[in-house]
């Protein structure tokens, strides 16, 4: 099992796999040399307290809530109707029986029903890790351009060093490029031009066209 950031940074490095070790090296650096570059950008032109997908996923709870109806027992400690179901939401522990509250780091609809009641913010009860601020120094560090290799000033010791492959066994066969999917994975099948029907194709469609 991988995670969608795995599978997204396979996706933009799956050209520069085939090329030889150091201009693959150069090809990583340039990449992250862009993203940290168009990433640092997003961040300076974010002039709210949250970055832009943390407060567009805050306005879709907002609106969310204003169909639920909030209550209060003590202080702290609050029920939320949402449709045929009863939701207990504690502000003071950032704890939701939906449990979006505490996975999400950022109250759910229902905690937001109770802050508009209460007339409180919600930017308050989400994690610093929303903020512009800890976006802005995720990107701080500079990834600097390389300049030519004629350029270079090697030391003596690093110019005469002898770096070899490493040792171990190559399997046989042509070595795979894609993943193995999982189980639970939807596979794409062919699907014929003539009968529409999946699992074959044009060529070898044995169906009789209608």
């Amino acid at each position: 099992m991988t995670s969608n950031i795995a599978e997204s940074l396979n996706a933009a490095i799956k050209a520069a796999r085939e090329l030889p070790i150091t201009t693959l090296l150069e090809s990583l650096r340039r990449l992250m040399q862009e993203w940290s570059y168009a990433n640092r950008n997003i961040a300076i032109c974010t002039f709210t307290k949250l970055t832009n997908k943390a407060e567009h996923e805050l306005r879709n709870h907002y609106a969310s809530s204003l169909r639920m109806k909030a209550s209060t027992s003590v202080r702290g400690l609050h029920s939320v109707e949402d449709g045929d179901k009863t939701f207990i939401v504690k502000l003071n522990e950032r704890t939701c029986t939906c449990c979006r509250f505490q996975l999400d780091e950022m109250p759910c609809p229902h905690a937001i029903a109770i802050l508009s009641k209460l007339h409180q913010e919600p930017y308050q009860y989400c994690s610093d890790f929303f903020t512009k601020e800890n976006m802005l120094a995720t990107y701080e560090g500079v990834v600097y351009p390389m300049p030519s290799q004629n350029n270079w000033d090697l030391p003596a010791s690093v110019e005469s060093m002898e770096v070899l492959p490493p040792i171990g066994a190559i399997p046989a066969g042509r070595p795979k490029k894609r993943r193995i999917t999982g189980p639970n994975e939807i596979k794409k099948t062919n699907q014929c031009g003539r009968c529409k029907q999946r699992g074959h194709n044009k060529k070898t469609c044995k169906n009789i066209p209608k």
